[in-house]
């Protein structure tokens, strides 16, 4: 099995790229695969972000603006991700495609519609957004983020979780991602994949801190 830690804006239309991608593969493949889908945001996610909208990086006001609108987001997407991993993902996928592809505002009435869509219980949604308990399994997400030396966005770290030590890969940026993902659809072998990639090489712990080999 492959467990992926996959990080991502939650608004970015390049992260939605290569996650529709992504469970493409894992849909058609005959490996099994358990993907986890992480909201990121710290300094460099957010110049990146507003790099890819071509937007003032002096601009103080849309920095912040920005900011606020990927952590409310984000927090969103942990509280649909409360009701399962589907609706989570379905979640994440559709405002990614109203904000980062078309464009629309961040509101109230937005998230609330796009939730409505999925198949989540939308009282429970709306008393999880609002908790601290979903606050703090964000912050988790950033702390895991930091001991993986995870930066930006989309970025993963792919786990063999068949052998006795459960030893994974790292890739960030689309471009190794995408070549990354090139080898899950043309590797029959898991140990041929991760001998032949070039990133960096983890060992998970049982709490699922890591260390670098």
């Amino acid at each position: 099995m492959l467990e992926v830690f996959l990080f991502v804006n939650p608004i970015g239309i390049k992260c939605r790229k290569i996650e529709q991608r992504l469970l493409s593969i894992i849909k058609r493949s005959e490996v099994k695969f358990q993907l986890r889908l992480v909201p990121l945001i710290n300094l460099t996610t957010v110049t990146n972000y507003i790099d890819s909208l071509e937007g003032n990086q002096n601009d103080l006001n849309l920095r912040n603006q920005l900011t606020n609108i990927m952590y409310q987001t984000a927090i969103d997407v942990k509280a649909a991700q409360m009701q399962g991993k589907k609706c989570g993902r379905d979640f994440l996928l559709k405002i990614q495609e109203e904000i980062g592809q078309k464009k629309k505002n961040y509101s109230e009435e937005l998230v609330l519609d796009i939730f409505q869509g999925t198949s989540g219980d939308l009282e429970m949604f709306l008393e999880d957004r609002q908790s601290s308990f979903v606050k703090e399994a964000f912050l988790l997400d950033q702390q895991l983020a930091q001991e993986m030396a995870i930066q930006s966005h989309p970025s993963a770290v792919i786990f063999n979780c068949s052998g006795e030590m459960e030893i994974g890969v790292k890739a960030q940026g689309c471009e190794e991602l995408e070549l990354l993902m090139d080898q899950c659809e043309s590797t029959k072998n898991l140990r041929q994949l991760f001998e032949s990639h070039c990133g960096q090489v983890y060992q998970k712990a049982s709490n699922e801190h890591l260390s670098l080999l």
